[in-house]
């Protein structure tokens, strides 16, 4: 399990841009949320894609609205820990973006492991 964490200062977003917490922005918008997922579910036999969806518990968020145009990507930094036990790391991102609007993704992982020398 993970959870968001807001790293940078979004005071600089232009107006309208939604960049945050998946888990947040459902409790706030549950109902803008969940068409996004009756839309990803709804008429899939792709097993996969319920499986995916049924255990989402936190992840970004991004709504970027009409004729909005970013010169920069929004970074994504996803780090895992050393944990005892091996488990797979899935981060989720959900991305709306306006049919004039113009935004760049960049998604990084890392990983943070124990080493014994």
């Amino acid at each position: 399990m993970g959870c968001f964490t807001e790293l940078s200062d979004s005071s600089s977003h232009p107006a309208g841009l939604i960049a945050g917490s998946l888990a947040e922005t459902l409790k706030k918008h549950p109902d803008t949320i969940q068409s996004y997922f009756n839309y990803l579910v709804m008429g899939e036999e792709n097993a996969f894609t319920t499986l995916n969806t049924a255990f989402l518990w936190d992840g970004a968020y991004i709504s970027v609205p009409q004729g909005v145009i970013l010169e920069n990507p929004i970074q994504l930094l996803f780090v895992a820990t050393h944990r005892e036990q091996v488990y797979a790391a899935q981060p989720e991102i959900l991305s709306s973006q306006e049919s004039t609007a113009n935004v760049k993704l960049l998604k990084c992982m890392s990983v943070l492991l124990k080493i014994h020398i």
